[in-house]
């Protein structure tokens, strides 16, 4: 998932599909996918990789969704900053 998905799949569609929505320019939008996409990538790694380590080494069965939503909230509000802060 944080080998391939994240850096292929992610990352891009998240920046152009935003940037869309707003009715951004395709040009713009890549600018904005280059400028953003090293730390954004970083970012999603130094959260999600150790979080899922937690989620299924410590967290029992039963609160592993709630834990995960918990920390995807965390992680959207990290993502929206660096896409509006980089």
């Amino acid at each position: 998932d944080n080998g391939v998905h994240v850096p292929v799949f992610y990352t891009p569609a998240f920046y152009l599909g935003t940037d869309w929505v707003k009715g951004v320019e395709w040009e713009e939008s890549l600018d904005h996918l280059k400028k953003c996409y090293k730390t954004s990538v970083v970012a999603c790694w130094t959260m999600w990789i150790p979080l899922q380590t937690v989620t299924f080494s410590v967290v029992p069965v039963h609160l592993r969704a709630v834990f995960v939503c918990g920390c995807n909230l965390g992680w959207n509000v990290a993502l929206d900053f660096i896409a509006h802060n980089t």
